[in-house]
């Protein structure tokens, strides 16, 4: 008769090492790297620092943001400089564009573009600045939702951090978001949109608003742990 062994994933590599090569498999291969770090980070702030699962939490993601900082600061740089030439650019745009259509408007705009020593797509240079840290992000979400550790762990309203933070259910269920009404990730969205803002420039309200959204419809669904 077979004996059936239940086994947290990171217990697999403890009972074979060929069940362990299954963790992260997913990822490509630096990833993975990233999230064995990532999750062995975690492990070590837990075990020798905090012994506390939510502070562990909180002292990783302050390491993150501390880590990606110069990023951070890279990215609001190049923003700036990106204000700035709009600020010179856009009134000689839509002065060739008053006045001269076809080619010639084109010819004219990539002229106004040369004087000021920029591509047609210098606008794009702060968000490749800004996917420099998304191996990082992706790894590190990646160890969390692989890890059983936070399965029972409780803090505040949130009951248990490896499931959504529910507060109530709702009587039917809604398109995305289900039948279970969730508090943390209204207030990362809340969070996020007050970074954006925080950090000025001439960023449309319609991009400020769309990405504290997609991160709410993205994450509400997710483990507290995750969000």
């Amino acid at each position: 008769k077979p004996t059936f062994v239940m086994l947290e994933k990171s217990q697999l590599a403890r009972f074979s090492p060929e069940l362990g090569k299954i963790r992260y498999h997913q990822l490509w291969k630096p990833l993975a790297v990233l999230a064995y770090a990532a999750e062995r980070a975690l492990i070590f702030l837990h075990q020798y620092l905090l012994q506390n699962w939510v502070f562990t939490l909180v002292a990783f993601s302050l390491a993150i943001k501390i880590l990606l900082y110069p990023i951070t600061r890279q990215t609001e740089a190049a923003q700036k400089k990106v204000d700035a030439i709009r600020f010179e650019l856009d009134p000689q745009l839509a002065e060739i564009k008053r006045h001269f259509d076809g080619e010639i408007a084109h010819n004219k705009i990539m002229e106004a573009h040369k004087k000021l020593g920029v591509s047609p797509f210098f606008s794009l240079k702060p968000m490749l600045v800004t996917f420099i840290q998304f191996p990082i992000l992706i790894a590190t979400f990646n160890a969390l939702g692989e890890m059983g550790q936070f399965q029972g762990v409780s803090f505040l309203w949130i009951e248990d951090l490896a499931y959504p933070d529910s507060l109530m259910s709702l009587p039917t269920p809604l398109a995305i978001f289900g039948a279970e009404v969730s508090l943390l990730p209204f207030v990362m969205s809340a969070l996020t949109l007050a970074s954006m803002l925080s950090m000025g420039g001439q960023t449309k309200k319609a991009s400020m608003i769309f990405m504290p959204l997609l991160f709410l419809v993205l994450f509400y669904p997710f483990p507290s742990a995750m969000v």
